[in-house]
């Protein structure tokens, strides 16, 4: 992994920001001595990795934290150690896709574009039947699809 890490940061550059979404988008944990060296020396401050975990052991969050805003993937869990968040950042904002689920099981998946809901917002039952569907537009609903629309009941 890393000589191969070191061969994509290579072929990025000169283009520093490519190699931040890079690293914030696929790299999982703290960096190796050497990769974190690496990384230094060709890119510069590339953020740090934080993550906490809850006394039971299990995951309570992890990312990547550049310039004191949180960055790229982003994962969280329920103290119960259930998924709870799966979120894309720039710059502190939710961006691109989040993934989101309820002590219940049921969850949406969401669109966003710098903080603002913008594209689907779908809604699921714990099973992953659809029961809604919303159209966003910079944080401006402009479709809605229920469950008669969705075709799990049949209107009277």
């Amino acid at each position: 992994m890393s000589a191969n890490l070191e061969e994509i940061v290579l072929d990025l550059l000169p283009n520093r920001e490519s190699v931040l979404h890079y690293i914030w988008g696929n790299l999982r944990g703290p960096l190796e001595p050497h990769l974190g060296d690496f990384l230094a020396n060709k890119v510069g401050d590339y953020g740090s990795w934080k993550e906490k975990y809850l006394d039971s052991g299990s995951l309570y969050f992890q990312g990547w934290i550049y310039r004191e805003k949180k960055q790229g993937h982003w994962l969280y869990n329920f103290k119960n150690g259930s998924p709870h968040k799966d979120c894309y950042y720039r710059n502190n904002e939710y961006h691109n896709h989040c993934k989101l689920w309820n002590i219940d099981g049921s969850y949406e998946i969401v669109d966003y574009y710098k903080g603002k809901i913008h594209g689907k917002r779908l809604k699921f039952y714990s099973g992953g039947v659809m029961y809604q569907k919303h159209i966003y537009e910079m944080g401006k609903r402009k479709e809605f699809y229920g469950p008669v629309e969705l075709g799990l009941y049949n209107s009277p």
